[in-house]
């Protein structure tokens, strides 16, 4: 008899065709059969249902039509054990995931029509996604699957384009980006206070020379927002707050030459240029 787990791997459509998810436990061989990366080789390990399988790699994630819904490229071979319980009518109950030592790693608990009721993440500690191709795209930190502290993002192209925080998988409110030069410099740096540009601001050019600096801030009262990003390759987001409120120049602003001697110095009062 064959039991279907969890869309785990990339199938061929003949195979998806026979199980629909693309992971098969086979209870008389104690087998789980998928496919591994995007070679196509069917992998069986022999250690039967709840005991140790083994994943790395590149690995597509499809929905019961067949359709690809995520693709990950795991940075290590993960080995896990997990169990499912099942109720009538094969409604999930209650989903666990295990390291191996026996250590709670995650879990999931459905109610009795199969709905999520409650779930603890597992995805914590350092945090490396990678694009499809293979190249580094964002590097961080989680706690309960939320994102923490500071996060670097990347382009297609390996280069580095960006630096933000995050607090509960939200953007921080108080905190400092930072965005990159195609050769790896600082090109801009803005400050963020109460998820309101309220702070100095400085532009590099890219040999890392400054080349405006000067200070923002938002009209008072701010309007505070919020919105969602997510990324419909991997499944994974998050939310981010921020200021509708305008913010404009405040203070002295300096505009210095390629040379690093000072151009011009000039005073704005609530975004108006001081005579």
């Amino acid at each position: 008899m064959k039991i279907i787990l969890l869309a785990l791997a990339l199938l061929p459509l003949s195979i998806l065709a026979q199980s629909d998810l693309g992971v098969v436990y086979d209870s008389k061989t104690c087998t789980v059969t998928y496919v591994k990366g995007t070679d196509s080789v069917i992998l069986t390990h022999p250690h039967g249902f709840g005991r140790g399988l083994k994943r790395g790699g590149n690995w597509k994630f499809f929905d019961v039509n067949g359709n690809v819904t995520r693709r990950v490229l795991l940075e290590v071979v993960d080995e896990l054990t997990f169990g499912v319980k099942t109720i009538s009518k094969g409604k999930i109950e209650l989903k666990k995931w295990y390291i191996i030592n026996g250590n709670e790693l995650g879990y999931e608990n459905y109610n009795h029509i199969g709905r999520l009721e409650a779930k603890l993440d597992p995805r914590s500690g350092n945090w490396t996604r990678y694009y499809t191709a293979g190249g580094l795209r964002e590097v961080g930190n989680k706690m309960n699957g939320g994102r923490n502290g500071e996060w670097t993002f990347y382009n297609y192209d390996g280069r580095m384009t960006t630096r933000k925080s995050f607090s509960n998988n939200y953007i921080a409110a108080d905190r400092v980006d930072i965005s990159y030069h195609t050769n790896g410099r600082e090109a801009v740096t803005t400050e963020y206070k109460s998820y309101c540009k309220d702070g100095a601001y400085k532009v590099y050019n890219d040999f890392g020379l400054l080349i405006v600096e000067g200070q923002f801030t938002p009209f008072l009262p701010a309007e505070i927002d919020s919105g969602y990003v997510e990324d419909f390759e991997s499944g994974d987001g998050y939310w981010y707050k921020y200021c509708r409120t305008e913010s404009v120049k405040n203070g002295v602003w300096k505009t210095y030459e390629k040379t690093g001697d000072l151009l011009r110095s000039q005073t704005y009062v609530n975004g108006v240029l001081a005579k």
